[in-house]
Formats: structure tokens, sequence, C-alpha cells
């Protein structure tokens, strides 16, 4: 009867601010990980860059373990190409706690909504 399994319990989240969700214009990004498997059981991940105002997507990376320098490289990339942006909206913050990645300064890194 398996009386002696220990109770699962829920996975508590990192409670975040609330943020007033703004007009989409054309200097804001929206960002996110996505993590697929492959038929063989092998996982991998996709960091997606997203324009809001068109949902054009400006550039995904896939990989089977991505660094925060991998991020960071990406987004000064996407700097130079199209400028740099207004906000970037993260999905899920928790992601983006990487030390090198939240101590660099502002003047280089992006400013997050």
């Amino acid at each position: 009867m398996k009386l002696n399994m220990p109770r699962r319990t829920k996975k508590r989240l990192v409670t975040r601010p609330a943020q007033l969700l703004t007009c989409p214009s054309n200097n804001v990004l929206a960002i996110d990980f996505m993590l697929e498997t492959l038929y063989d059981g092998r996982p991998f991940k996709t960091f997606n860059v997203i324009n809001e105002e068109n949902l054009e997507s400006l550039r995904i990376k896939v990989g089977r373990a991505m660094s925060n320098l991998w991020v960071i490289r990406i987004m000064r990339e996407l700097e130079v190409y199209n400028g740099k942006p207004l906000a970037i909206r993260p999905n899920n913050d928790f992601e983006l706690t990487a030390k090198s990645f939240r101590d660099e300064p502002r003047s280089k890194a992006l400013s997050l909504v």
C-alpha cells in the first residue's frame, strides 16, 4: 500500500514584486529560456529573444548548457545590430540570477523591467 512514502510538497517559487505591464514599444524585448528533451531523453535549452512590438524573434540560441556569458554575449550582439532597448522583460526572472550577470556595471548591462 506504500503507506511509508514521503509526502510530496509543493515547490515554492521566489516571490517577486508585481510590475505593471506597459504598452509594447519598439524598445522592449522579451527573453525566455525553454527546456525540451530529445527522443532519446537528453535535455537541451533554447534562449529566445523576441521584440514585443511585432513579435519578431530576434535570436534563438540552442544548446545543451548555457552559461550567463552566452546570455550577455547574445544581448550585446543584439545591442550592436538593433540598438540598446529601453527595457528587457524576462518571463521567469529566477533564470537570470547569475552573479556575473547581476554584478555587471549599469553602464554596460541592459536594464531589466
